[in-house]
């Protein structure tokens, strides 16, 4: 058997708390965190009250019950559920610092999580491994009791076996109890970039995008059933301002129209999929898909500080 119970979870949960405080995010365990803005203090009651509606099981206080939650210190609890042997852990200090120069190169709704987190919650498979074959079923029951304190002071969820981190956005707690709850964890839409578009190297993507403009508007005359064309633009809203992607329905003349792709970080009077109508000077970049190969994205390389 590849999972370990009774007592023997209790010091395996010491040492994995121990060295987590300690680990670089990029650790390699099974595990799911929530990125807080202020901490919480969670106590092994409202664990095992969180299990119980999560799996609808009776959920003890002893490691002699087949399901249990135990208070191990303040901040460290040792769980059992359907035979999994699991570490729940609060901790109201920051759970992972960037550099600035990384945080730059960021989707901004991920730096964002990142920057302003003071706290987390997080739920540890410990022991050995599990096998391939059983990982999606214990990350579907880490998922679901985790689930349970996701709310309003969640800012982000991160996956550390998978180095995967993804904004709290509305619908995530219900991914999250899908069969496959990493699925919950994937960027479907254009990133929301931070940009200064007053820097050199950024006006003169914006030029080659404007020169080379004819050449996006020919292949858009050319497209292909299913191929993908975008524009980049600027939105504002009051003192606020973001830069975001547009998938190209039509161009007539100078006049370009399409569906907003990006969900807006911090603007409120536009969403994801709204109409956009922007003339050929607002274009500050452009992209499309060729067979296999991206063509334009010139400010890409410049955020991703290539």
């Amino acid at each position: 058997m590849w999972w370990i119970i009774g007592g023997i979870v209790v010091i395996l949960l010491l040492l994995v708390v121990r060295a987590r405080r300690n680990r670089l995010a990029h650790a390699k365990i099974v595990s799911l965190v929530l990125m807080l803005k202020e901490p919480r203090l969670i106590d092994a009651q409202a664990v095992r009250r969180a299990a119980t509606k999560a799996f609808g099981l009776r959920v003890g206080s002893s490691t002699d019950e087949e399901h249990f939650v135990v208070q191990l210190s303040p901040e460290t609890m040792p769980v059992r559920v359907f035979g999994l042997p699991l570490g729940f852990i609060c901790s109201n200090k920051r759970y992972s610092e960037v550099p600035e120069s990384d945080l730059a190169t960021m989707d901004a709704r991920l730096a964002d999580v990142l920057r302003q987190h003071q706290g987390w919650l997080g739920l540890d498979h410990i022991g050995d491994q599990p096998p391939p074959e059983a990982k999606q079923k214990v990350y579907q029951v880490i998922a679901r009791l985790l689930s349970e304190f996701l709310d309003d002071n969640c800012l982000g969820v991160w996956c550390p076996e998978v180095d995967k981190l993804m904004f709290n956005y509305p619908g995530m707690k219900e991914a999250l109890r899908r069969e496959d709850p990493l699925a919950a964890l994937e960027m479907t839409e254009a990133p929301v970039m931070q940009a200064d578009y007053d820097d050199p190297k950024l006006k003169a993507t914006i030029e080659e995008a404007q020169r080379r403009w004819p050449e996006f508007v020919g292949a858009f005359d050319r497209r292909r059933p299913g191929q993908n064309f975008g524009v980049k633009l600027k939105f504002t809203d009051g003192d606020e301002t973001e830069f975001m992607w547009v998938v190209v329905e039509s161009i007539n003349g100078d006049v370009v129209r399409g569906m907003l792709d990006n969900s807006p970080f911090k603007l409120k009077n536009i969403k994801s999929g709204a109409s956009v109508t922007a003339e050929q000077k607002d274009v500050l970049d452009w992209m499309y898909e060729e067979g296999e190969e991206m063509r334009g994205g010139f400010s890409l390389k410049v955020l991703a500080g290539a």
